[in-house]
């Protein structure tokens, strides 16, 4: 797997240039706090795993990082635990246990909808 080592492109300079101004202006990580990825191994969590690397590895930013994948069903995660261990991040897996008549589809928008302070439910 390729890991970016580096963004010296036009496009990587202003990129993480917006990225560092938007967590400092908004104060979105102090110094030295945990910061745990919800890694899905989607798109989105990954590119969000990989820039939080970057500025971890890269900038001035002094953090820690992790990563944590929730399973909700059997299915291979080593994918995931090798990206992070490539990247160096701390890997974490929690497995969510839902009764035999809840779909795992399901249980993704009742998650979805819990994180936004809405209960799907009756």
């Amino acid at each position: 797997m390729d890991i970016p080592k580096n963004f010296n492109n036009n496009y990587g300079k202003w990129f993480i240039t917006d990225v560092i101004r938007a967590i400092t202006s908004y104060g979105l990580i102090e110094t030295g706090e945990e910061v745990c990825v919800a890694l899905s191994g989607g798109r989105d969590s990954t590119t969000l795993l990989y820039i939080l690397w970057y500025l971890k590895t890269y900038s001035h930013l002094d953090f820690n990082l992790c990563a944590l994948h929730v399973l909700i069903d059997d299915y291979d995660t080593k994918g995931l635990s090798v990206l992070c261990a490539e990247l160096g991040v701390k890997y974490l897996e929690s497995r969510l246990r839902v009764g035999k008549c809840t779909p795992a589809k399901n249980v993704c928008s009742i998650c979805s909808h819990l994180k936004r302070g809405q209960w799907p439910g009756p």
